[in-house]
């Protein structure tokens, strides 16, 4: 594909609905630019031959009269067809503007080719958690989307421009390096973002390297593994008699008053009685080394409830406050709105979100992908991503991270690269730990370690529990700091989640499945099928092939012949009743 950025094609479709086949679309802008400058520009006003629903209207400020007015889908698809044809398309987000139009006749069949100004948005921003487009303007631009197609085709345009000056302020080694990668992929955008530079000055780059010297070390945070749990510290007034810390509730209850610390710091804070009893409950608890079950309301404000006192004991005892939640969603309205807040009112706060391990990118697997893809042998196919797409989509996020938490990716990115990221992320059974040579700069030893100097730690059921069943063996770092209080919110989960950390399940259907995926049908053999060659193997990987074919079916008889051996023995030949 030849340099395609002298003159393009902005398209931007309005639709109710993202899903081909219900989508209805409502108005479509085609914007084409010349030289770096808007030159021409047509749209068209779409009937979707059903009403539209009146929260659309308000949105487009546009009556349903207008609507009847505008072309049908199909004559509007015709008249996109033509204004895009022999350009190169930039669109954002390709399914969804493909969505609202018959898949016999592809929307954008005309044109030259087409470039999802969504992958420019992860390259230029991979740390943010919405690269929507209404998030993305937002963001770069400061506005809000008009639902007016042609402005916002103007959007893109002025959106694109402002992610290239975003992605030129990257290291230059990973600019590089994704250039590199983005050549090899024949992806649009290395020439928007490769701007003079020429294939052979990117072609001298190393390919796709693992990029790990720019990942930040555990540095000082070592330190604080050894950290005591309650260090030497001058008496404070509200030490007893014994010289333990205590939290007064009088200063808890001020905290939470009109004029009050968190009214300071977040004008809409309302005081409420029941947060503030709550909150005294819980710092009495603390006191007295006590249970407290506590059931509060929708509104009431629990999470600052337990989070204020518990902060202040742990800030006075040096012994980390743990709370553990059930959702997703609240880990990180505790973690992205909550704590932040408190650290405010209190001048600083410490506090981690520590995840399970499988949360976390391996860097010894992705030094090992990215080896492989250097040497040009066969990976596994990612869905409609080349290989190397997703090394510079992930290479970007890389470089940028402080946390390696694979759900910092955004999910409109994260979706496409499911699998692959599964294959990629720490794993209890594979980790080499203290014999691992990228140990140093392990994400999960990293959060660990930050852990252990927190004040507040914030973890799952699922990894409070897994711990308490077991420690993993080898870990030069416990998965949780040592702590002497625990807040569980969400509590009504803990029972189902202790039966899968404690519990352990059998059945034949499970067993099985474990055979399918050793099976020529399962991963063994369609690992091999998969194998994103283009080219006919050559005569040795396909005797290779047929000897990986022969042996899976072997070792599935032997596998199947042990099992049904088991169940005899266990519940004896067909027709038999054993006795318990």
């Amino acid at each position: 594909m030849g340099d395609w950025t002298r003159e393009y094609c902005i398209l931007r479709v309005i639709a109710a609905g993202r899903e081909r086949g219900s989508a209805l679309p409502l108005e479509a802008a085609a914007l084409r630019v010349r030289g770096g400058r808007e030159a021409e520009h047509a749209s068209w006003l779409i009937d979707p031959g059903v009403p539209v629903p009146s929260s659309l209207r308000e949105r487009s400020g546009r009556s349903e009269d207008e609507y009847r007015r505008g072309l049908s889908p199909s004559a509007a698809a015709a008249q996109i067809q033509r204004s895009v044809e022999g350009l190169t398309v930039i669109v954002y987000g390709r399914e969804e503007a493909e969505a609202p139009f018959p898949e016999d006749d592809p929307l954008l069949s005309s044109a030259v080719s087409v470039a999802d100004a969504r992958q420019l948005a992860w390259l230029s921003l991979p740390y943010l958690r919405d690269h929507s487009l209404d998030a993305m303007v937002s963001s770069l631009l400061q506005e809000e989307l008009p639902w007016r197609a042609l402005e916002e085709a103007r959007l893109v345009y002025r959106l694109i421009a402002a992610c290239r000056k975003v992605w030129k302020e990257g290291h230059p080694k990973v600019r590089a390096a994704v250039l590199a990668a983005l050549r090899l992929a024949g992806n649009p955008w290395y020439h928007y973002l490769a701007g003079n530079r020429s294939s052979s000055d990117t072609a001298a780059s190393p390919t796709f390297p693992d990029l790990i010297d720019l990942v930040p070390g555990p540095g000082k945070a070592r330190a604080a593994r050894d950290r005591p749990s309650a260090p030497d510290r001058p008496t404070s007034p509200n030490a007893t008699e014994t010289g333990e810390e205590r939290v007064d509730p009088r200063e808890v209850a001020r905290f939470f008053a009109p004029g009050g610390a968190l009214s300071q710091h977040h004008p809409g804070h309302e005081a409420r009685p029941q947060q503030t009893a709550m909150a005294s409950a819980v710092a009495e608890a603390l006191n007295d080394s006590a249970f407290l079950v506590a059931e509060a309301g929708t509104g009431v404000g629990k999470s600052l409830a337990y989070l204020v006192p518990g902060a202040l004991y742990a800030r006075a005892t040096g012994s980390p406050l743990v709370v553990s939640t059930y959702t997703r969603n609240l880990q990180e309205q505790l973690f992205q709105r909550d704590l932040p807040l408190l650290a405010r009112a209190l001048g600083s706060l410490d506090f981690s979100l520590l995840k399970g391990r499988s949360n976390y990118l391996c860097l010894r697997k992705w030094s090992a992908w990215c080896d492989l893809l250097s040497r040009g042998e066969p990976v596994l196919r990612l869905f409609e991503l080349a290989p190397a797409e997703a090394y510079a989509f992930l290479a970007s996020w890389l470089a940028r991270s402080l946390s390696g938490d694979l759900e910092e990716i955004s999910l409109s990115l994260r979706l496409p690269l499911t699998h692959f990221l599964e294959e990629l992320s720490s794993d209890p059974d594979e980790c080499l730990r203290t014999r691992c040579p990228r140990r140093e700069r392990c994400w999960m030893e990293r959060a660990r370690l930050l852990a252990a100097r927190s004040e507040v730690v914030v973890v799952n059921h699922a990894l409070l529990l897994s711990q308490a069943a077991a420690d993993e063996p080898g870990t030069s770092t416990p998965a949780l700091p040592a702590y002497r209080h625990l807040v569980i919110d969400e509590a009504h989960h803990l029972e189902d989640v202790a039966t899968e950390a404690f519990g352990v399940s059998f059945s034949l259907e499970s067993c099985l499945r474990g055979l399918g995926e050793i099976s020529p049908a399962g991963a063994l053999y369609a690992a091999w099928k998969n194998l994103a060659l283009e080219d006919p193997l050559p005569p040795r990987l396909a005797e290779l092939g047929g000897e990986a074919r022969e042996y899976s079916y072997h070792i599935m008889e032997f596998i199947t012949g042990g099992l049904l051996a088991f169940l005899h023995t266990a519940i004896g030949s067909p027709g038999e009743v054993t006795e318990p």
